[in-house]
């Protein structure tokens, strides 16, 4: 704390007071007049350093005859009568400079008697001091800039403005858990703080933070006022992010022969990223697995050591061929990501087909015979290769074709090559079998297709010791039968004829021909009752037009009509058409409205009967102009002697009957309108004329539900 001492030297004002003429005898009533003195003191102040804090500041004062003395400055005015000590006078230094001006006064109180006119008085002002008590300003700082961000080569620096060359200073650097104490002699005035990278560890969270740096003043050891506080940011730098490991696949495939392959729809991708790190106190949020088509978000880590966590992920299956990206995104506490990706290739694949499959009689040793007891069966079919991993696995099944269960041939086959079944001469001559081929992959996926080894083939063949006939086959052993070879034409008429030829196998029971989704053999007089041949027998479900319509689900769509001819008083009603409203119902409908009378006449639309205006909102439009009225539509107008035409369609949308249309005036104008009106179930459309309309006019009226 600091004083200082100023004093003014004496000096002395002089105060007249003035008598009425002839009221001087009546002493101080007769004063008609007392004048102050006044005189303005200068005091140097300089010795106060600039800036300094005033403490206090006291004014010791005497005053030494009757009347009021005051003393004012910067519009601060004391009372200085008397002998008086210690006048707080702290507000004269508000933005002082270097010196005050005071303005001393003294008004005379004119009680001491005399024997002029004017009289006086004099006062002295004596013993004036003015005591202050401050403090010394401390100095200021300023950044020269208030951002940086951390690195090697960062800092920041701090300009010092003292307010004394001869002070000293501390400034003390503050930024998370990392402070830094400077002692700055008399007459340094910057100083700086380099920021490392190391910095950033202070501020895990955040990719910024806010240090400061505490500026104190001392003045020979002595502090003087309040440190100086100011702030800094700090940024992390956009390379300080999350690291990683290289990622890394291995593929999962159901099979041990495809262990080391990624096979479309059967294969996943088992991911692992290892050395996962934070940088400089960062934590690791979550690490997001993707590449295939989905993506899997991993919270925590597998396993971890000083050299980084590890995060592993299981894709989904991979439905795609060809290369496939499969990528790692690694993301830390401050919101800061790393990308690792790798490469995989999917290998195409498709399930096991056969393509085409023939069976032979044959003889013993494989030569092909049409009456042989012996088989020989071709398979061509299709396994995706896989690199050669994947194996085909096949087997071979016969049976009767009235036979229920197959037997197991114990034959395997190659593809596309003739192959004899190990059975031996098990196939009679006079039977038809299924042959079964199964093709079967590593991955126990299954192709089958089976062949009718058809009887021995005989250009006419008689049951021995029965009554039935094979044609290009053995005969049945059923009486009374017919058999043909189904790979045989049968043709009627001419020889030769090929337009008559008929197609054997679509010909005869049991084969997959079919007829309105029935298979032929399934067609017979069973499925014709009284005449009739119902719908899901291929047939109308009739014997006349009304019934066939009626099986055949055709129904009339609804209609309702109305005419008049009569004459219609103003505002009766001239049509009244019931129709049925459900939700999503549709009307369409076309009325011609004759006049026949010598008034232009509106018509007004409603629903039953209702003329309350609120019901309802309208539009109309003729040609360019346009009206919109909250009442009855005013739907058209009609001119004396002619017809309107009118078109629209009434429909139930949200519980509202909407009518649209457009008609066609008498004078050949046309308007729109639209009215709306909130009705429920039966309802009707009524059309009335605001005017009276004579006999004749000739108008109807038709509705037809659309859907």
């Amino acid at each position: 704390m600091a004083t200082a001492r100023f004093t003014i030297p004496n000096f002395s004002l002089t105060s007249y007071w003035y008598y009425s003429n002839g009221k001087k005898d009546e002493g101080y009533w007769g004063i008609s007049r007392i004048t102050t003195a006044r005189t303005t003191k200068t005091v140097d102040i300089s010795s106060i350093t600039p800036g300094s804090r005033i403490k206090s500041a006291k004014l010791s004062i005497s005053t030494t005859t009757n009347g009021s003395t005051y003393a004012t400055c910067n519009d601060v005015k004391v009372d200085t009568y008397g002998t008086k000590t210690n006048i707080d006078v702290s507000r004269w230094f508000t933005n002082f400079g270097s010196s005050l001006s005071i303005e001393f006064e003294y008004t005379a109180n004119g009680r001491s008697s005399g024997t002029s006119n004017p009289e006086f008085n004099k006062n002295n002002f004596q013993n004036i001091v003015i005591e202050v008590e401050y403090e010394l300003p401390n100095s200021t700082g300023t950044f020269d800039v208030t951002s940086v961000e951390a690195g090697p080569n960062a800092s920041i620096g701090l300009t010092i403005s003292p307010a004394n060359a001869d002070y000293t200073h501390t400034a003390v650097w503050t930024f998370g858990e990392q402070t830094v104490e400077q002692n700055l002699a008399a007459g340094v005035t910057t100083t700086s703080l380099a920021i490392p990278t190391s910095f950033c560890s202070e501020i895990p969270n955040a990719t910024s933070g806010t240090g400061t740096v505490v500026l104190t003043t001392y003045n020979n050891g002595t502090q003087l006022g309040d440190p100086q506080t100011y702030t800094f940011t700090v940024t992390v730098p956009e390379t300080v992010v999350p690291t990683s490991g290289s990622l890394e696949s291995t593929p999962v495939t159901p099979s041990q022969s495809l262990a080391n392959l990624y096979v479309q729809r059967y294969s996943h991708a088992a991911l692992t990223l290892a050395g996962v790190q934070g940088a400089y106190g960062s934590t690791i949020t979550n690490v997001v697995f993707s590449g295939w088509g989905g993506s899997v978000t991993v919270t925590e880590p597998e396993s971890g050591s000083a050299s980084g966590s590890v995060y592993t992920a299981n894709s989904a299956t991979l439905n795609t061929s060809g290369s496939v990206r499969l990528r790692a995104v690694v993301t830390d506490s401050r919101g800061r990501t790393c990308t690792k990706e790798t490469t995989i290739t999917v290998s195409a694949y498709s399930a096991p087909t056969i393509e085409s499959i023939s069976a032979n009689r044959c003889t013993q040793d494989g030569t092909r015979s049409d009456t042989g007891t012996y088989a020989l069966l071709t398979v061509n079919y299709n396994i995706t290769s896989l690199g050669g991993n994947n194996t085909a696995t096949t087997a071979t099944a016969y049976k009767t074709t009235d036979a229920t269960n197959y037997t197991n041939a114990n034959t395997t086959f190659g593809d596309n090559v003739a192959t004899m079944l190990t059975v031996g001469g098990v196939f009679a001559a006079d039977k038809s079998y299924n042959i079964r081929a199964t093709v079967s992959d590593s991955l126990t996926n299954t192709a089958t297709a089976q062949i009718t080894l058809q009887t021995a083939e005989y250009v006419l063949h008689f049951l021995n010791g029965g009554k039935s006939i094979g044609i290009g086959r053995a005969a049945l052993n059923t009486p009374q039968t017919v058999a043909i070879n189904p790979t045989w034409s049968l043709i009627l008429g001419k020889h030769g004829d090929a337009a008559q030829t008929i197609d054997v196998a679509e010909a005869i029971s049991g084969l997959e021909t079919t007829v309105n989704d029935m298979k032929t053999d399934e067609i017979s007089a069973d499925n014709i009752k009284d005449g009739k041949l119902s719908v899901d027998h291929g047939g109308t479900g009739g014997t006349t037009v009304a019934e066939a319509k009626a099986a055949l689900g055709f129904t009339q769509k609804e209609v309702v009509t109305a005419s008049n001819n009569s004459a219609v008083a103003e505002n009766s009603t001239m049509f009244s058409v019931k129709i049925d409203l459900a939700e999503g119902d549709m009307w369409q409908g076309i009325a011609v409205l004759g006049v026949n009378s010598s008034t232009n006449t509106d018509f007004l639309v409603f629903f039953d009967d209702d003329y309350t205006v609120a019901n309802y909102r309208s539009y109309l439009r003729y040609g360019t102009s346009s009206v919109v009225e909250n009442g009855c539509m005013m739907a058209f107008t009609g001119i004396a002697t002619r017809k309107c035409v009118v078109r629209f369609t009434v429909s139930m949308l949200g519980g509202m009957a909407i009518v649209t249309g457009q008609c066609i005036r008498g004078d050949g104008k046309i308007g729109d309108f639209v009215i709306a009106k909130a009705v429920s179930g039966v309802t009707n459309l009524v059309i009335r004329p605001s005017a009276a309309v004579t006999a004749g006019h000739g108008s109807s009226i038709m509705l037809t539900k659309v859907y």
